[in-house]
């Protein structure tokens, strides 16, 4: 259960970590800095999205995790809701440059965007996940997934 509920902890210090980044790129005037820091924040926002997709997806091959497949299941069918809603946001973010015209309206909107992402899955989708950890019996696999992966491809940037 704590591991679950750890791996919880952690991915909301992305989050938080992630709309710092977006006043970051905010606060840089040049268009060149401004790219940079940019790109390092999609950076950390696709290791973000990675690292917790294989999270979510640790769950799935667990089929004894001390909880009802079912609800198992509906929770990370809420989970990939929530990302495939993001995706769409995330394609936008990628194609967008720091020289485009409307480049503070757009990046503005973009961080709305995604905060209302980030809240909407903190809203609705870690209270079932802290369910799921109550009775969970691998939930200490789920935090080390996402440890492992957000390390890896944070070593590889």
């Amino acid at each position: 259960m704590e591991h679950l509920n750890e791996f919880i902890s952690e991915v909301q210090r992305d989050h938080s970590d992630i709309l710092e980044r977006f006043q970051m790129v905010l606060s840089f005037n040049d268009e060149s800095d401004r790219e940079i820091v940019f790109r390092i924040l999609l950076k950390n926002l696709t290791n973000h999205q990675e690292a917790e997709q294989e999270a979510f997806d640790s769950l799935r091959r667990y089929p004894d995790l001390g909880v009802p497949r079912h609800i198992v299941q509906e929770v990370l069918d809420n989970a990939d809701h929530e990302e495939k809603k993001f995706d769409a946001v995330f394609e936008r973010m990628k194609a967008f440059t720091a020289t485009d015209p409307q480049w503070i309206e757009e990046l503005l909107r973009l961080q709305e965007e995604v905060k209302a992402h980030f809240e909407q899955e903190e809203r609705e989708v870690f209270p079932e996940f802290r369910e799921i950890a109550r009775a969970a019996r691998k939930s200490d696999e789920v935090l080390k997934r996402y440890r492992l992966m957000r390390d890896v491809l944070e070593t590889a940037a």
